[in-house]
């Protein structure tokens, strides 16, 4: 449980789930929000969902927290997504073209489940012999349905990529006409890069 009441987490297996309680998320909440996720990626979180369900309004401030904490954690291997837009939230990444950098869901679950990438899925198939691997991502008796990786490979293709489909095309070794064609079965909405 975290310290400050307009911050809870919620752990998710290797997922944290940091819930933003506030409506108005601004200059005056951005520096308890900043220590709270900065020492969760301290103390070994890579994969973290910010969930903005509650929040009407955020303040460049407060966006700024999520900018220096996503390029903190990614640049130690790992990534940090966001949930729960409204509106006028959604108004901001957009105008700000922050909804480029910042990969964005509907749900909490599925802001979750999108933790399972392409690589962590290539790198269990091959190496069978590793069962503490294979358990870490097959845990509990969970079959991972086919399509859903399938779906997880292409989102973690175009992100790696920045959404460059040929680039993302060429990691998963698929035509661009294949690509294109895989992202409209699975409604996958991503812009090309200008």
């Amino acid at each position: 449980m975290s310290l400050y009441l307009d911050f809870t987490q919620e752990k998710h297996g290797a997922v944290i789930v940091e819930v933003v309680n506030l409506t108005r998320a601004t200059m005056k909440e951005a520096e308890d929000f900043k220590e709270v996720i900065l020492r969760d990626i301290e103390l070994g979180w890579r994969k973290i969902v910010v969930d903005l369900t509650e929040c009407e309004f955020i303040d460049s401030t407060f966006l700024g927290v999520l900018v220096i904490s996503l390029k903190r954690i990614t640049g130690l291997g790992g990534d940090l997504r966001l949930v729960g837009f409204q509106s006028p939230v959604e108004s901001m990444f957009q105008l700000t073209r922050l909804a480029r950098v910042f990969e964005a869901f509907k749900t909490k679950d599925l802001a979750i489940k999108s933790f399972i990438s392409f690589e962590e899925v290539k790198e269990h198939l091959e190496i069978k012999e590793d069962t503490e691997i294979i358990n870490s991502l097959f845990r509990d008796d969970t079959i991972i349905p086919l399509e859903v990786l399938k779906e997880e490979s292409i989102r973690h293709a175009l992100r790696v990529t920045r959404s460059n489909i040929e680039e993302a095309a060429r990691k998963l070794q698929i035509s661009k006409t294949s690509m294109i064609k895989m992202m409209e079965k699975y409604k996958i909405d991503f812009r090309l890069q200008e």
